[in-house]
């Protein structure tokens, strides 16, 4: 209680040594264990009547924060709690004893040893685990052979993550954190959890708005956005902690564009254009990908996607798999990969969308060889079957990983990974390799392979990021097939933003370049040359890369939402589709917020976030909220977690 309330003064500016009329800091000092075990006392260095390890790491940031250099001995008996495999014991066991760890605990332990120095070995042993604990949703559980997230837990590992220098690990943790969030702004416990619960939503607001109770407080506050996103699979990264920098484009006006009744067919699809009238389901699956980035209509969402996922028929009575082949000889990789993204991100089931499976049509569709000549559906063995582009490749990658089928994704994986480019980083457009070096492809691959976990693909995507890096041109714009094009800044925005804080300076000036192209209109044009005037395609693309967010880990739930009613195709007037909010219909806000939250330009928004002034405000709470939360936790720990892993 005394090192809880110690750090409420730390962090309002207030005085320690003086709070509540007490001398917090020397009643610390003093109730220090000289041996053990004693009464209060398990071991010599414990801090008497703590008991839990969370109690004794709190204890020793007091004194910290308080500018009191701790006993050597309290600061040794957090190390006698990390566990062989790095995870650290809830419990405030005595030496020799039987040591389980936990996320949680090794999460504030982590950051109090870092704090205090001179742990690098036990710092670095708990990093380990963290990152091995991590699950493929970018949760973490509550205890070691759990499969469910828990939200405290999954909130103190981002918090000393961040604070560790593993920004990618904690950006992943931070986007899962963004999708419990509940409407009324509070966090369950666990993964799914309906009711609001104090004790998990104090380390989240934490974790969320980037500080820990090592840095927070209420000093000089300024406005902080969360991250925005997460990854629904393993990822090694995500989207950027913090909005891309830069003036963007308006992208509320985009989205008006890309609803009206003029562009989507019945709110339904995009079509082919030209003289013919079927749909263009890669172009309204792009579109839906802008959708769901933005959160700015998610009925208009909703509405293209029931379309796809409900067997809606063009003017042509055909179908997606009718795009896809799904289930035929000819089912194409590429397509069938772009459709069950989609699927994930929306959180339908890409086992069973449109009436198909697409994830075992994407196992299905793996070559085994290369096609014999004049056969060209297999470029090459692990090439999916009639992909034949980088984009296509890594879009089957995405899904089957997103869909956590690792195994049946390794040959794919693995051919993607063999086409880049050894000298320079950079992928080609096509497949079969023809030897070119394009940034949208070097974009999208660097989106698939950060998302396998572990390092072995990080300097591979790395080495994909500095070179795109370096292709960016004087005006902020990328080079494309189309000039200096407006698809390529996108997917360039995307893939920077993988490593968002390196690269800051080229994604601002890329957003930019994005916004100079925006038409009256909210479309944009194809290319900074050429003729002027509004694009679809350019502007699907646009929309979703200037958010940042990787094709990996966009999610939307279409929780609450509601199909926009489809007008008769007879019908003497257009039904007018008006964009949502940046809520949309689901009732709060949404996970992106690509426009900040007073509209405008700009980019982001997460956990629901009022600024440093609110921060500021609530850090006392968020600090006592945290007495107690070690007994909570054991007790919950005994539980046997429900669900799977995802």
């Amino acid at each position: 209680a005394a090192a809880r309330l110690a750090l409420v003064a730390a962090a309002t500016e207030g005085d320690p040594r003086a709070f509540g009329g007490r001398d917090l800091l020397g009643d610390l000092e003093k109730h220090v264990c000289a041996s053990g075990p004693a009464p209060g006392c398990t071991a010599k260095g414990d801090f008497r009547g703590a008991a839990y390890g969370d109690g004794q790491a709190l204890a020793v940031l007091a004194l910290l924060r308080g500018g009191v250099v701790p006993p050597a001995d309290a600061v040794t008996r957090l190390t006698q709690l990390v566990c062989e495999d790095g995870s650290v014991t809830s419990i405030l066991i005595g030496p020799g004893e039987h040591c389980d760890g936990d996320p949680t605990t090794t999460g504030l332990v982590a950051l109090v040893l870092d704090e205090a120095g001179g742990q690098d070995g036990a710092v670095a042993k708990m990093v380990a685990y963290l990152k091995k604990a991590q699950l493929r949703s970018g949760a973490f559980p509550p205890y070691n052979g759990a499969t469910t997230g828990s939200v405290a837990a999954t909130a103190y590992a981002a918090q000393a993550l961040r604070a560790l220098g593993e920004a990618r690990a904690a950006d992943a943790a931070v986007w899962w954190l963004s999708r419990e969030q509940l409407a009324d702004g509070g966090f369950g416990f666990d993964e799914g959890a309906e009711s609001g619960a104090l004790y998990a939503t104090a380390p989240a607001v934490l974790a969320g708005t980037g500080t820990s109770l090592v840095t927070l407080t209420t000093k000089a506050p300024e406005p902080t956005d969360p991250p925005t996103t997460p990854p629904t699979t393993p990822p090694t990264t995500a989207p950027p902690t913090t909005p891309p920098a830069g003036d963007g484009p308006d992208l509320k006006k985009a989205v008006s564009y890309l609803t009206s009744p003029a562009n989507l067919r019945q709110g339904r699809y995009y079509a082919a254009g030209g003289s013919t009238t079927r749909a263009d389901f890669g172009l309204t699956i792009d579109g839906a990908f802008a959708l769901a980035a933005t959160g700015h209509d998610n009925d208009a969402l909703r509405t293209v996607v029931d379309f796809l996922d409900k067997g809606g028929k063009d003017r042509e009575a055909r179908t997606v798999h009718d795009w896809t082949n799904a289930g035929s000889a000819h089912a194409m990789g590429g397509s069938m990969g772009k459709a069950a993204v989609l699927a994930q991100v929306v959180e339908r089931d890409p086992r069973d969308f449109g009436g198909k499976d697409l994830i075992a049509g994407l196992a299905d569709a793996v070559c085994t060889a290369k096609s014999p000549h004049p056969d060209r559906s297999c470029a090459d063995k692990g090439a999916y079957a009639y992909a034949m582009s980088v984009f296509g490749q890594s879009l089957g990658v995405i899904a089957q990983l997103r869909a956590g089928e690792t195994k049946a994704a390794e040959a794919p994986l693995g051919y993607l990974a063999g086409l880049q480019h050894t000298d320079t980083g950079a992928w080609p457009s096509l497949v079969p390799p023809t030897g070119d070096a394009d940034v949208d492809s070097t974009a999208m691959a660097a989106m698939a392979l950060d998302l396998v976990p572990g390092d072995t693909h990080a300097g591979a995507v790395d080495r994909a990021l500095a070179w795109i890096a370096a292709q960016q041109l004087p005006d902020g714009g990328f080079p494309g097939a189309a000039g200096n094009s407006v698809n390529s800044a996108a997917l360039a925005v995307q893939g920077l933003s993988l490593d968002a804080g390196k690269y800051s300076a080229q994604i601002a000036k890329a957003r930019k370049f994005l916004a100079s192209q925006q038409n009256a209109d909210g479309g944009f044009n194809v290319a900074e040359a050429g003729q002027r005037g509004s694009d679809l395609r350019a502007s699907t693309q646009a929309v979703g890369g200037s958010t940042g967010i990787s094709f990996g880990v966009l999610t939307r739930s279409l929780e609450g939402t509601t199909p926009n009613p489809v007008p008769s195709p007879s019908a003497s007037a257009p039904v007018i589709v008006t964009p949502g909010d940046s809520a949309g219909s689901a009732g709060g806000p949404g996970i992106v917020d690509a426009n900040g939250p007073g509209g405008g330009n700009g980019g982001g928004g997460g956990l629901a976030s009022t600024g440093g002034q609110a921060l500021g405000l609530a850090a006392a709470a968020a600090v006592l909220v945290l007495a107690g939360w070690g007994a909570v936790a054991v007790a919950r720990n005994r539980r046997t977690a429900v669900g799977g892993g995802l």
